[in-house]
């Protein structure tokens, strides 16, 4: 499955050659620049171009902090805060999914009525009443993605773990004398790993979007600190002055998202051809 998914950004190579620079620039992008994201350089002129005799490969922005360095940070942080959210939503959702699914009753109901409050509810305006109860930063884009996002990933597996429940293989277990937990470890949550690949594949490039929005708007991560929202924020203020600022971190969110997409259609084609 992990192979089929890099498959699907190989088939497309140009996709695949931005995907491996995406990853060394994240991975090991700090290498090439003597400066951290939030030190000062009043040597060159601030905001300024490309400068490579001061190592500024992309330039500086308004207050002389180097444009690549900011890029690097900015790239993790969003990153991290949408690999994080991820990990909680598929914990939570596929958890409480499953369990739903063999429970039924009053925790089933419960489950899908959440789900409904949450599509009518705007995900950015409940980072905005936590932005007011917690402050702006990354706490409350944490809770807001927190508060929302297990919630379609626990309809999704209590859809599959339902189906999987279904199957004759579940019902002869049963028949043989496996008790309810028995047949749920042995026989349903292996055939969950699919769906858990595909929700990963899904969600991510939500979440990478989401912080990208709500950094935008000012709720999200805060200066000195840096994300890909907070980052297109800054260089839409200066885009007149300084429209290089804008390139680094519009490329890097266009690719990143297309990379994760192409992922998620890969294991969409796979699931279709299991089915």
């Amino acid at each position: 499955m992990i192979a089929e998914v890099i498959g699907g950004v190989r088939r497309q190579p140009g996709l695949a050659v931005a995907a491996v620079l995406l990853g060394l620039l994240v991975a090991a992008g700090d290498w090439l620049t003597p400066y951290s994201a939030e030190a000062l350089d009043w040597s060159t002129a601030a905001p300024a171009g490309p400068d490579f005799a001061h190592a500024h490969w992309l330039g500086t922005d308004a207050l002389g902090r180097d444009a690549y360095a900011r890029l690097i940070e900015g790239a993790r942080t969003s990153l991290a805060i949408a690999l994080g959210g991820t990990l909680v939503a598929l914990l939570l959702g596929a958890t409480l999914g499953t369990v739903a699914a063999f429970t039924g009753g009053a925790l089933g109901t419960l489950l899908l009525r959440l789900v409904e409050a949450s599509a009518v509810v705007p995900q950015v305006f409940v980072i905005l009443l936590l932005s007011l109860a917690v402050g702006r930063g990354l706490g409350a884009v944490w809770l807001g993605i927190g508060l929302f996002g297990w919630l379609p990933v626990a309809r999704l597996f209590r859809a599959e773990a339902a189906h999987v429940g279904a199957q004759p293989y579940t019902d002869a277990a049963r028949q043989g004398g496996l008790g309810p937990v028995a047949v749920l470890f042995h026989h349903v949550m292996p055939n969950l790993l699919t769906p858990l690949l595909a929700a990963f594949t899904i969600v991510v490039p939500q979440f990478i979007l989401t912080e990208g929005f709500v950094s935008f708007l000012g709720l999200g991560v805060q200066d000195p600190h840096a994300s890909l929202g907070l980052l297109l924020a800054e260089a839409a203020s200066s885009l007149e002055r300084a429209p290089w600022l804008l390139v680094g971190p519009a490329l890097v969110l266009v690719v990143l998202v297309a990379v994760l997409n192409a992922m998620a259609d890969a294991v969409q084609r796979r699931r279709a051809v299991g089915a």
